[in-house]
């Protein structure tokens, strides 16, 4: 924003409007405050400057004000805070809020769950462009909640979505090619949505073009390139392609026979609970020496370090 002089004057300017009634200058002061820009990060101002200018009707304090009381910045937790300062937003037609406000009634923070009063909100915000929204819509016409079941708008509203490079939706697109909902099988479009989507880094989507390659379904069969995308998926912690990696480098399908390797994947793995595992564990050990198993388990702690669980965002 600048130096520190700069910032230290637009907050005594942004206070004097603010003292005023000016809503433009309470929102500013809370977004400086929420962020540290130029100033030190106090969630509690933040959360009294926005609340200063929700008070007065500035649709994006309630949404950022509805955040905080979502997840417990500058106060307590409080989803019926929450609930009420989306609801002030997106009744001013603020997509985002609109989108908070149908993801609450989904999952019943703050509010009884209603699927019907969470399409409705979805409907909205999918209405004015906003592409997690649109996502979701896809998501209740897919299967019938809150409305009638309709997959041609369920397909609609997924390649909306997709056209703003939402991995999600390319995705979904590729499982109603693949099982034919809303228009005819086609394996080889299917296998191209998986890619575009594995290729944005939805982990379901990598190990899916895995399971592809590895049984040449949509693409010419290629297991190197299905290790490559279980590697990917794996480094995000998706068991059972640690699992699938692991028997891989076991047997030296797609990859060089490599028992170390082969033993930390499968260790990764059975951190799932499956006794499965521990089985085959025992069995590679057998074929090892002690130094090839000490080596082993650390890949596996290094692994551990490298995997990133990438949660769905919001």
């Amino acid at each position: 924003m600048g130096t520190d002089k700069d910032v230290a004057s637009a907050i005594e300017w942004y206070e004097k409007a603010a003292a005023q009634g000016h809503a433009g200058a309470s929102y500013n002061l809370g977004y400086l405050y929420a962020n540290g820009s130029g100033i030190s990060k106090d969630e509690q101002k933040a959360l009294y400057w926005y609340t200063q200018a929700a008070q007065l009707g500035h649709n994006k304090a309630q949404h950022n004000l509805g955040i905080m009381y979502e997840q417990g910045g500058g106060t307590e937790q409080d989803y019926a805070a929450a609930v009420r300062w989306y609801s002030a937003a997106a009744k001013q037609g603020y997509a985002r809020s609109q989108y908070n406000l149908a993801r609450l009634y989904t999952e019943g923070h703050g509010v009884e769950k209603d699927n019907q009063e969470a399409f409705k909100w979805f409907k909205q915000a999918a209405a004015a462009g906003y592409y997690k929204a649109q996502f979701n819509l896809g998501l209740f016409y897919l299967h019938g909640l809150g409305s009638e079941q309709d997959h041609s708008q369920a397909l609609a509203f997924f390649k909306a979505a997709a056209g703003r490079g939402y991995p999600k939706a390319y995705y979904q697109l590729g499982k109603m090619y693949a099982l034919g909902l809303g228009l005819e099988i086609n394996e080889i479009e299917s296998a191209k949505c998986f890619q575009l989507s594995a290729d944005r880094g939805y982990v379901k989507a990598q190990y899916k073009l895995a399971r592809l390659y590895m049984d040449g379904q949509g693409v010419r069969k290629n297991v190197v390139a299905a290790c490559k995308w279980l590697e990917k998926s794996a480094l995000q912690g998706h068991t059972q392609a640690q699992y699938d990696l692991g028997v891989c480098y076991a047997r030296g399908r797609g990859v060089s026979t490599d028992l170390r390797k082969a033993y930390a994947w499968l260790t990764l793995a059975a951190q799932a609970g499956d006794r499965k595992i521990d089985k085959m564990l025992k069995k590679i050990a057998e074929n090892m020496v002690t130094a090839e198993i000490v080596e082993a388990q650390k890949f596996a702690e290094k692994w551990r370090a490298e995997i990133t669980v990438t949660a769905d965002p919001r």
